[in-house]
């Protein structure tokens, strides 16, 4: 699956920017094996994507209160929650095993 196709079908334009940055952190993780992830990575991506420049500081906050999201393993580094990621598995199976030299 493509990111193009990924953002479409993962309605990514639709959302508030914590959940944009959560569905990037979800693609990444599938993807790239990217597995944390900062708020400066996170409003990065929504810039790359022409989606609005959020505030860092805020995202970070929004982040961190987020049930979806849990910390990493430095200060200000943030994981995906196990339960979000085996429903975003659910719903996107095409990336399952996509991971770049991954089974």
């Amino acid at each position: 699956m493509t990111f193009e196709k990924f953002i479409k079908d993962a309605g990514v334009a639709d959302l508030d920017e914590t959940e944009k940055v959560i569905r990037f952190a979800f693609f990444y993780l599938r993807r790239s094996a990217v597995e944390e992830f900062t708020a400066g990575d996170g409003a990065k991506w929504i810039r790359e994507n022409r989606m609005g420049n959020p505030n860092v500081s805020r995202l970070a906050a929004r982040l961190k209160s987020s049930r979806e999201t849990v910390r990493g393993s430095k200060a200000g580094v943030f994981r995906l929650h196990h339960n979000l990621i085996n429903e975003l598995d659910g719903k996107f199976p095409q990336l399952c095993g996509e991971v770049a030299g991954g089974s």
